[in-house]
């Protein structure tokens, strides 16, 4: 059995510069290197808050919630954008939308994917070490042991 290489793409601040509510104009590196992993044969997964259906009843009402899913949608399509899904939803209408039609899906949590591309990640294998010297840094000036974190890994401590 073949494996299919994934890629999930977080949408606002990724895909498109982060106006949202808006759509920001498309980060054009990224909607390359989409075209190019399309060519390649990977599936690929577009993620956003946006498709989340807790908006409903957190400051949004069911229809300025599904109009942030539509604008989305017509986006990709305006832009030629190729994916494979949009988690959290199901899109109902056949081939490119461009008068979406979807309902919410009912799953949640992170897709599953090989490669992750996010703006607000932390790629943990280098931005550990940042992290750590800084939790360092404000344990020492609040007179702790600037160690203690390396420890509790059970690191060895020179």
């Amino acid at each position: 059995m073949s494996h299919t290489p994934t890629i999930a793409v977080d949408f606002d601040g990724c895909l498109c510069e982060h106006k949202f509510p808006d759509c920001g104009p498309p980060m054009v590196d990224v909607v390359a290197l989409l075209r190019h992993l399309d060519e390649d044969g990977w599936k690929i997964i577009i993620h956003s808050c946006r498709c989340n259906s807790d908006w409903v009843g957190k400051g949004a009402s069911e229809a300025e919630a599904r109009a942030k899913v539509d604008d989305m949608l017509m986006w990709l399509d305006q832009q030629d954008i190729p994916y494979t899904s949009v988690w959290g939803i199901v899109i109902l209408n056949i081939g490119r939308v461009t008068n979406p039609a979807w309902d919410y899906s009912g799953v949640s949590g992170k897709p599953v994917a090989d490669v992750y591309l996010d703006d607000r990640a932390i790629d943990c294998s280098h931005k550990l070490t940042h992290i750590m010297r800084a939790e360092a840094y404000h344990k020492v000036r609040a007179g702790g042991d600037p160690l203690a974190f390396h420890r509790s890994l059970g690191r060895a401590v020179d």
